[in-house]
């Protein structure tokens, strides 16, 4: 079970219904480009029609970050050195680091927060709709 799904329902809440395993075995093989379509498909739709003038929707389209990321290309995590490799893109942190100064200098808790449930947040940051894609921690 996904674990954006709720284990035990509410009262009144019908059930998923039964999939056999073969459709089953066919969704999770194919889940991935799913996910991209049903982003792409059902993000072009809310974002050009829904969003398009929020403030970080029109940042998105006009705003090219590249210049802080090779700025910034030089405090990253080399490769081949003790540690952890690097999870996100330094483009990524940009982003988020926009993010926080638009919602005002959060925390970092706060931050994850938005990247976790605010749709309009991850597409600027560039997290596409996986689940298990959903901080930076």
């Amino acid at each position: 079970m996904l674990p954006i799904l709720p284990p035990i329902l509410r009262a009144g809440t019908p059930d998923l219904p039964a999939v056999p395993r073969w459709l089953q075995a066919w969704i999770i093989t194919f889940l991935g480009p799913i996910l991209i379509w049903a982003e792409t498909t059902i993000l072009r739709r809310i974002f050009t029609t829904t969003v398009r003038d929020h403030p970080l929707v029109r940042i998105g389209l006009a705003y090219d970050p590249a210049a802080v990321v090779a700025a910034c290309a030089a405090y990253r995590h080399p490769e081949g050195t003790p540690g952890a490799p690097p999870t996100f893109t330094l483009e990524q942190f940009v982003r988020a680091e926009i993010v926080r100064a638009w919602a005002e200098g959060c925390s970092d808790r706060e931050l994850a927060w938005h990247l976790a449930s605010n749709l309009v947040v991850r597409w600027f940051v560039g997290f596409i709709m996986d689940p298990r894609i959903c901080t930076l921690t």
